[in-house]
């Protein structure tokens, strides 16, 4: 005020006074706000001016993208891929909202939502989520996920029921079909199929055919599946003799006792049937011959054994000679010529004992 001095500051937005003073310190709104002043001195005389005041908005700050912490998940099943949840919940706006989460793997949206739940293949995926906020800013985040395959389930072992047949030929063995077909494995295939007697491997495939010797054969079968995974399984196989059709004699024994005047000859004889195992209830008949005469029978006992006597052979006779001619025994012929003596004591047809 050139002649005097101002007393009254007022300050008026439209017609509403919003303050007073020289240098007064407003809150005003987001927007274009036009402020006159007007002052008046001393004497009463008043003035304006205007002043133009532009609030501007806070610039926008983007969103925080979060797609969570890498995932390491197995195929369950086996069926080759696993259900996998994303989460973008981390996910964050300090000055506003989020409105969209998109999940690309490469450039193919796979998702929507903040906490997808996905299939994904066996394998490695890198996923990457995208979120957008209210005021069009968008931010990303990567997470990585790997399914791993299914572990491998061993296989299962099937070698077949215990078997038991006989010598049809009386060879001294037999033809045999083992079978590993009933083997499996439930997620994948059997490549490799070894069967074993001990430790020889004896045979591979899934059915084969060996010739085994009259006995009992314990064989192992191992499979083994195509992640090299194996099982075993053991079947008994039994081959029986063939049927005894023959007797012989097994074994000619002698021996001699005697008193002043005379002694007695006595032969034990074994008789034994095809398959050289004892046969009970066998007649044995045959004569004697060197210094006493007559025949002679016994009839042999569950060990296949009986004993033929001679007795009151005058001393001046050396020895006395036992041969056999003949063997009754049910169902059996006699094969003379398969007679034998592990003594070596006689021809396992004739035997001569001497005098005591």
């Amino acid at each position: 005020d050139a002649d005097g001095t101002i007393v009254s500051y007022e300050w008026r937005e439209g017609v509403s006074v919003i303050a007073t003073g020289a240098t007064p310190t407003i809150a005003f709104a987001i927007g274009t706000h036009t402020v006159t002043l007007q002052v008046t001195d001393d004497d009463g005389a008043s003035a304006s001016d205007t002043v133009v005041i532009i609030v501007n908005a806070a610039p926008n700050q983007p969103p925080v993208a979060n797609a969570g912490l890498d995932q390491t998940v197995t195929d369950a099943n086996g069926n080759g891929s696993e259900a996998v949840t994303l989460n973008g919940s981390g996910s964050s706006d300090a000055d506003g909202t989020i409105v969209s989460y998109e999940w690309r793997e490469g450039v193919s949206v796979i998702a929507t939502g903040a906490t997808p739940t996905i299939a994904f293949a066996v394998g490695a995926h890198t996923v990457t989520l995208q979120v957008t906020d209210d005021d069009g800013a968008t931010a990303t985040d990567t997470v990585f996920v790997t399914v791993n395959p299914a572990p491998n389930q061993p296989p299962t072992a099937n070698a077949g029921p215990d078997q038991t047949v006989t010598d049809a030929n009386g060879n001294g063995s037999e033809a045999v079909t083992l079978n590993g077909s009933g083997s499996s494995d439930a997620d994948g295939t059997i490549v490799s199929y070894q069967w074993r007697e001990g430790s020889t491997v004896i045979a591979t495939g899934a059915t084969p055919t060996l010739s085994f010797a009259v006995g009992t054969h314990t064989v192992t079968l191992q499979v083994t599946d195509d992640d090299g995974a194996s099982a075993s399984d053991t079947v008994l196989i039994v081959v029986n003799p063939a049927a005894p059709s023959t007797a012989h004699i097994g074994d000619l024994d002698g021996s001699s006792t005697g008193d002043k005047s005379d002694w007695t000859a006595r032969v034990t004889a074994t008789v034994h049937n095809t398959n050289h195992q004892p046969v009970a209830g066998a007649v044995v008949t045959g004569s004697w011959s060197g210094g006493v005469f007559g025949t002679g029978t016994c009839t042999t006992n569950a060990g296949g054994t009986c004993v033929i006597t001679s007795s009151s052979i005058r001393k001046r006779s050396n020895s006395a000679t036992f041969t056999v001619a003949g063997i009754a025994a049910g169902g059996l012929s006699y094969a003379a010529g398969d007679n034998h003596e592990p003594d070596e004591d006689s021809t396992g047809t004739a035997i001569t004992i001497l005098k005591p």
